[in-house]
């Protein structure tokens, strides 16, 4: 099936001799592309002799030179087009590319932007970017912003946030005391005379002397 196609490379200008499409063989039997043809809304290429193993890619491009001035480290499977561009040169306002097998069967299509001629129909995207299934052999195009011809789709894995460890509270081993508090000696009790003991008792000794003297007096009137 057609699994990623470049159809507006980021040259300005004239680009369709950068433009490439890639193919993949989501079966389990190798398949060799004997007499198989790409094309566009007008034009159609023979595919030069190809073999794709299973789960294998392989790219169809429309000039050597172009597809390795935009990817200069490419080394998978790759064939190129006898005329230098893909059908008439795949439209960057919307086109249509149809995978055809030796005997015209229709093996796998699409279309895109303003051309909605067939299924499945894709949004455009832009300059640079790839439409690319994803995963590869499914139903779903995505807008690929970096291209991977030969390659799978791998979309970027977030970076996972670190998780800050909780700090136990330490327990405190050591319960201070208290200590406890002290009652005053001298403080006197709810209901009780504010008068010291100490002074009552002097009180009491000057009334005993008092009453003595008075006694010796009153026996010596008498």
């Amino acid at each position: 099936m057609i699994n990623e196609a470049q159809y507006n490379p980021p040259q300005s200008g004239p680009d369709a001799s950068f433009e490439w499409v890639e193919v993949f063989n989501c079966t389990a039997e190798t398949i060799i592309l004997n007499g198989w043809s790409i094309r566009d809304n007008i034009g159609s290429d023979p595919i030069p002799p190809l073999t794709l193993p299973p789960t294998g890619f392989a790219v169809i491009a429309a000039t050597e030179e172009g597809f390795r001035a935009n990817f200069p480290d490419f080394d998978g499977n790759i064939v190129f087009v006898d005329d230098g561009a893909i059908g008439n040169g795949l439209s960057n306002k919307g086109d249509r590319i149809i995978l055809e097998d030796g005997v015209g069967g229709v093996i796998s299509a699409l279309s895109y932007g303003d051309d909605t001629s067939r299924s499945p129909h894709c949004s455009g995207v832009p300059e640079g970017h790839s439409l690319e299934r994803s995963p590869a052999g499914s139903e779903e195009f995505v807008d690929n912003p970096d291209p991977t011809p030969g390659r799978g789709f791998s979309p970027p894995t977030p970076t996972p946030t670190a998780t800050p460890l909780l700090t136990a509270t330490p327990v405190p081993t050591d319960t201070p005391t208290v200590p406890p508090t002290e009652m005053p000696t001298d403080t006197p009790s709810p209901g009780s005379s504010a008068i010291p003991v100490r002074a009552i008792g002097i009180a009491l000794a000057v009334a005993a002397v008092g009453v003595v003297f008075l006694f010796k007096k009153w026996r010596g009137r008498s």
